[in-house]
Parts: C-alpha cells; sequence; structure tokens
C-alpha cells in the first residue's frame, strides 16, 4: 500500500485503487489497531462481551506496531466500505448516520452505556462495538455482527441503518436477547435508535414490547446526526431527515440498575441538537 499524508488527508493507493481518509480518523484507526493488538485485558471486555471501558486513550504505550500490517487491514477496510457505499462516498453521506459524541455521554452517563451495536471502525464512539464487516473490522475491535453477538447483561446502543426489514430483525434479536436475561434474573437494557414509524411493524415490535421501558421522540428539526461518511467528507453533521424515536428495551432487572430519569431523557435531548442550522422554508 502506498500512502500518501497530504495535510488534513491520507490517501491510500493498492495497484490503482485509491481510498481517503481525513488524517484524525487515520490515527483513530492506528489507536484502535494498536488496543486490540495488545494484551486481552487491555481490551475493556467481559466474558460476555460487555464493555468495561469507554475511551481509546488507553493504547498500552510499549506495543510496537506493524505498520505494513495496519496500512492493509487499513486499506483492505475502507475499500470494503466504499464498495458499501456504492464507490461514491460523497454522495453517500445518509449511509448509517451515527450519534454526536455528545449522544453517547449522556447515554453512558444516564443509563450505562458502553458499547455499540451497530458501529464501524470508522464512526464508533467506544473501542468495542459491533459491525457489518468482521473480516475487515476485526483488526479495529469488532466483536462481529450483532446478530451474532448475546450479551447476557450490561446496556446497549442500538442504531441500525434505518431500513424498516433490518429494523424488525433488529427487534426479533433484541427481544430473544431480553427473553433470556429475563428468565435469567439479568439486567439487560438496550437503547434502541429508530425512525418515529407509528403504525408499521417494525415500530410496533420495538414500542409495543413487554420489555419497553420508555420511549422518548425527537422532533426532526430539534436534532441531527454526523455525516455517515465523516471520514472524507469535508461537512461533518447532517439534520435528521425524520422524527426519532430512542425505545428503551429492558429486563426488570435492567430497569433497576439502568434506570431511565427525566434528568438522563433531558441530557440526551440537549446532546442530540442539530449541529448545522436547519433548512429555512421558502
Amino acid at each position: 500500500v502506498d500512502l500518501n499524508l497530504g495535510g488534513t488527508r491520507v490517501k491510500m493507493v493498492l495497484r490503482g485503487a485509491k481510498v481517503e481518509i481525513h488524517a484524525e480518523h487515520y490515527d483513530k484507526l492506528q489507536r484502535l489497531f494498536v488496543l486490540n493488538a495488545g494484551p486481552r485485558e487491555d481490551r475493556r471486555t467481559d466474558a460476555t462481551g460487555t464493555a468495561t471501558g469507554t475511551g481509546m486513550d488507553l493504547v498500552p504505550g510499549s506495543i510496537d506496531v506493524d505498520l505494513d500490517a495496519f496500512e492493509s487491514a487499513a486499506f483492505a477496510m475502507l475499500a470494503r466500505y466504499t464498495a458499501a457505499q456504492g464507490g461514491m462516498h460523497r454522495a453517500a453521506g445518509g449511509h448509517h448516520t451515527a450519534l454526536h459524541g455528545a449522544v453517547f455521554d449522556a447515554l453512558h452517563n444516564g443509563v450505562g452505556v458502553e458499547a455499540e451495536c451497530f458501529a464501524s471502525p470508522l464512526n464508533c464512539r467506544w473501542p468495542r462495538y459491533c459491525s457489518a464487516h468482521p473480516d475487515t473490522d476485526a483488526p479495529f475491535g469488532s466483536l462481529g455482527s450483532f446478530f451474532g453477538f448475546r450479551p447476557e447483561q450490561g446496556s446497549f446502543e442500538v442504531n441500525p441503518p434505518f431500513e424498516e426489514g433490518l429494523v424488525m430483525r433488529c427487534a426479533a434479536h433484541v427481544g430473544a436477547l431480553l427473553d433470556a436475561a429475563q428468565a435469567a434474573g439479568r439486567a439487560l437494557s438496550f437503547a434502541v435508535i429508530t425512525p418515529h414509524w407509528p403504525g408499521r411493524p417494525a415500530w410496533e415490535a420495538l414500542a409495543g414490547s413487554t420489555y419497553a421501558a420508555h420511549v422518548e421522540v425527537l422532533p426532526l428539526r430539534e436534532h441531527g446526526y454526523f455525516e455517515g461518511t465523516q471520514h472524507t467528507k469535508v461537512a461533518q453533521y447532517r439534520m435528521s431527515s425524520c422524527d426519532t424515536a430512542v425505545v428503551f428495551l429492558q429486563t426488570k432487572a435492567g430497569r433497576s440498575v439502568h434506570r431511565v430519569t427525566h434528568e438522563a431523557m433531558a441530557a440526551m435531548r440537549i446532546a442530540f441538537r442539530p449541529r448545522v442550522p436547519p433548512r429555512r422554508k421558502r
């Protein structure tokens, strides 16, 4: 892989194929790669896959990094995501938008969220997460597909792409995990981010679940997201394209351990506020 470090952007080229990334995201990938290559105790997860740490500044400084291995892994991962976006990253900003960092902080402080169930090495907030492409994402800390992830307890953020069939599949998997945790008396909690779709099957499966502890609806013009291609685009933020709901699904023990309070929801709503001005109506 040929590397071109040019100011705020990094270009990687392999036999004519080129991928680009912001320098800050390139540095983030290096931190994730080093952290994942360290001793298992430094990876900050327990035996059930529950994250036990939230920072990515916990990089063991004594680890020697194989730069060739890192660059090869980074190129393969970036090429996979570029292909998934149709090879046109500049036109794919809506491809799986992410929450603002402040929203993750509010969810962590409010209900103990410590890991993401739908993320990537490029947009993850924390060093352990589930992702769509574990073959290329594993060197950067991916736990694999969410649909193969079976935590017994803990608190998780779930932000699937807003495609109804996928949201329905997500609701079924979350329900099965909660059934098992409820039977075992474990504290398990999910904060599911989804469009506010009253009457549609995917929405009803989430909001109508017996595990639904709280539903917080965010009006269209009162919240926004990180760009799906934040690692390449100049603009980092975008307004939401629909009303969004955060559905908290919890076992009985989860409701006690990860209580959804008015204060936590107020902090989350503030954190969700758009980082770009809303468009004026003509």
